[in-house]
């Protein structure tokens, strides 16, 4: 029993985890910025689906009309063949800038936005560049 509370338990962290936060504010409020932190051993396209509800509410909940980019910021490594040494290197994928008011479909706008970001990290991959996330 105890077993499994501890895994329902670690289950409901990680999703509590996938809740926006506002990470800045500027301009008495007008400007925020909302993160989402990832997880260790979380692919990019895992990730985004499972924020995509969140940050669907998050954007009904704000003050229309208003503007909203998303940004994926990525950790990647790849291993030297060489030396057999690990780098690391972080990008950012971003969606365009979209204004939101209120008529606007906010579930086909996230959708739009994630494809854009999945897309660019897919462009990064296929480039060769030899970085896994």
């Amino acid at each position: 029993m105890e077993k499994l509370k501890s895994k329902v338990n670690e289950i409901f962290g990680r999703i509590d985890k996938l809740k926006p936060r506002e990470h800045e504010s500027a301009l008495k409020g007008y400007l925020k910025t909302f993160r989402i932190d990832g997880q260790k051993g979380v692919d990019d396209l895992t990730f985004i689906n499972n924020i995509k509800a969140n940050l669907t509410d998050l954007i009904k909940s704000q003050k229309k009309p208003l503007k909203i980019k998303c940004i994926l910021k990525s950790k990647f490594h790849k291993t030297n063949p060489a030396t057999g040494q690990v780098e690391y290197t972080y990008s950012e994928f971003h969606s365009h800038v979209h204004e939101v008011n209120d008529n606007t479909d906010v579930t086909e706008l996230v959708n739009i936005m994630t494809e854009r970001i999945l897309e660019n990290v897919a462009t990064f991959h296929n480039k060769g560049s030899g970085w896994n996330i």
